[in-house]
């Protein structure tokens, strides 16, 4: 397929300014500024500001595009393949990619994000097709954002294998997680976009490494295409990784939760001799009539209820404090607690944590490490759940006031083993339906790469790299879903409840610092380590992050002289709370070992 091409050795991008004359030394003098205004519109190259905020365009980028020709014409209104939809179209863009092939762009007011690295991908395979005629032309319609029209069966048959491949993942569920809660920085959207860019340079039999897998989502998309490894410095993504690939099914699933049940009662009976009557007040307070009396009574339960770590001076409170402290010794002291003392009452009913506690008690007791793990995950998603904590994290609680009440009653109410036994056994039915496991690999970064290495025989393979875009303390957002993984009865500081970062008990990011130098020195030496390697870096960052991306693709260059090529597409970031997010252009970037670069899909 299209190869890359030879970089300049001093310079592997082109000021915006001078690209037509880039267009001219390569014979193609179709770009007028109208044109390419119209190409930088719909996405077809990125553009990367410097330090002095000048634009620039990769060359790679420009040599993918250097063969299309544009035609610019007014005429109006033209239809889909589908009669039944209709959509305006830019009518002042026409490609012609060679093969006996041009695309019309449709209006992309309502964009898939696949769509701009489908059609960058079609224009590379049309750049060295030969010629395979169809008696007549065909037009295939792209989800709405553009329509192919050919002649060449080769071509036909790449683009239904594009659209194939586009599908499947738009209806294959992104994790039971990734849809039941909000996770910072989830590349629950851009799945698709992801697997189109990197099949640029992985064939079918390749590897992807998702370095920092955060809530999995990207692991799961990848794992629909190829063997994939998941890691993440945190564990509790390592299992939200785990449980959305293939390996479990709805049997394996019920003869869990028949194993997790004796020992669940156990731990719930033990717990609640100490605190039955606060459940069954909680009870009470939870099927009352809503109105001003009960948010009274329920201020007097939560204050009359005490939580780990307490100053009060009672004898309930003595002896709490001297329960957890004896645990922080030894963790696996019966009965469990650490939800029960820690968070009832802050993210979750009082029953709830009994529940919480009695699950993680009973998962320690199962003989098989696959099932702990499956179980582990499905417990890790049920809390990120059903949790009661500001847009969805764990930084802070919801304070329980007036207008709040109806809600989190309705929230806390819920029976914590009824969603979690509903969610193992989606997640296995899932599973079952599954490509490919999803298999995890220990942190930090250099540990994992290493391991990879030992692991896999094979040069094909692409390290996926999304680090945090800006200065966000993840551990402080998640805490309490690391906490039920490790199961270490931390510190608690603050209202949220927080193990203390300075005694080393909360993971710190090295991406967590407002010295932007820091943040490039770190991604270069990571990009640069996947690359001694031998493998591929697929960088996923946005124009709005913490950092520029041109002083960093130079940087990586200069030391490692790699091929890069990017894919563009625009994409709105997802806000705390409720706030609508603000529309960012994504890139996924592709470092790859000289001589590397080619399409493989």
């Amino acid at each position: 397929m299209s190869s890359m091409g030879n970089n300049d050795k001093n310079s592997i991008f082109v000021r915006k300014e001078d690209i037509r004359g880039f267009f001219e030394k390569s014979k193609n003098s179709n770009f007028s500024n109208e044109n390419l205004d119209t190409i930088f519109r719909n996405k077809l190259l990125s553009v990367f500001s410097d330090a002095n905020n000048c634009k620039f365009c990769l060359i790679n980028d420009l040599t993918d595009i250097s063969a299309i020709s544009i035609d610019v014409n007014r005429k109006d209104i033209q239809k889909t393949l589908n009669d039944t939809i209709s959509a305006k179209v830019d009518s002042s863009l026409r490609l012609s990619l060679g093969s006996n092939t041009f695309v019309k762009i449709l209006n992309m007011e309502n964009f898939e994000p696949i769509s701009f690295a489908t059609l960058r991908n079609l224009i590379l395979y049309c750049k060295t097709e030969n010629s395979y005629n169809l008696k007549s032309k065909e037009e295939i319609n792209f989800l709405n954002q553009y329509t192919v029209v050919t002649s060449n069966k080769n071509v036909l048959n790449y683009v239904n294998f594009q659209l194939n491949r586009a599908e499947s993942l738009k209806q294959n569920k992104v994790g039971i997680f990734a849809n039941t809660a909000h996770y910072m920085g989830s590349k629950k959207n851009l799945g698709p976009f992801l697997v189109e860019s990197l099949s640029r340079v992985l064939p079918k039999e390749g590897i992807v490494i998702d370095l920092m897998c955060g809530s999995g989502a990207a692991s799961q998309a990848f794992s629909n295409n190829w063997k994939t490894y998941a890691s993440d410095a945190q564990k509790f993504s390592q299992y939200l990784a785990l449980i959305q690939g293939k390996g479990y099914n709805r049997k394996m699933a019920e003869q869990l939760l028949k194993k997790l049940e004796l020992n669940i009662n156990k731990n719930k009976d033990e717990l609640n001799k100490h605190v039955s009557q606060w459940v069954k007040d909680e009870d009470i307070l939870f099927h009352s009539k809503i109105d001003e009396l009960l948010f009274h009574r329920y201020k007097e339960f939560l204050k009359k209820t005490v939580s780990y770590p307490t100053r009060n001076n009672s004898e309930v409170s003595r002896k709490l404090n001297c329960e957890i402290n004896k645990r922080r010794i030894d963790p696996t002291i019966f009965p469990y607690c650490l939800f029960t003392a820690y968070f009832a009452n802050v993210y979750f009913g009082f029953r709830q944590s009994i529940e919480i506690d009695s699950i993680r008690y009973a998962i320690d007791r199962l003989d098989d490490e696959y099932d702990k793990k499956w179980a582990l995950g499905t417990l890790v998603a049920t809390l990120s759940h059903l949790g009661s904590g500001y847009a969805a994290q764990f930084a802070q609680p919801v304070e329980p006031t007036k207008n709040k009440i109806p809600e989190l009653f309705e929230q806390r109410a819920k029976s914590v083993f009824h969603e979690f036994s509903r969610k193992i056994i989606a997640l296995s039915q899932e599973s079952e339906t599954a490509k490919n496991t999803i298999e995890i690999l220990h942190e930090p970064w250099e540990k994992t790469l290493n391991e990879a290495a030992n692991l896999i025989d094979s040069g094909k393979v692409v390290v996926y790299l999304d680090a945090p875009y800006k200065r966000e303390e993840y551990s402080r957002y998640y805490h309490v879903l690391e906490t039920v993984v490790v199961y270490n009865y931390p510190s608690a500081i603050l209202k949220g409840k927080l193990p203390d970062k300075k005694s080393g008990e909360r993971f710190k990011s090295l991406f967590f610092t407002k010295i932007s130098k820091n943040i490039e020195d770190e991604f270069v030496k990571i990009i640069k380590e996947i690359l001694n390697h031998g493998w591929t870096c697929a960088w996923s960052y946005s124009d709005n992050g913490a950092i520029k991306i041109k002083p960093l693709i130079d940087r990586v260059f200069e030391e490692t002289r790699c091929n890069v090529v990017s894919y563009p597409t625009p994409y709105q970031h997802k806000a705390q709370g409720k706030r609508k997010g603000k529309i960012v252009t994504e890139y996924c970037i592709l470092f790859c070992p000289n001589g590397n670069m080619s399409n493989s899909s």
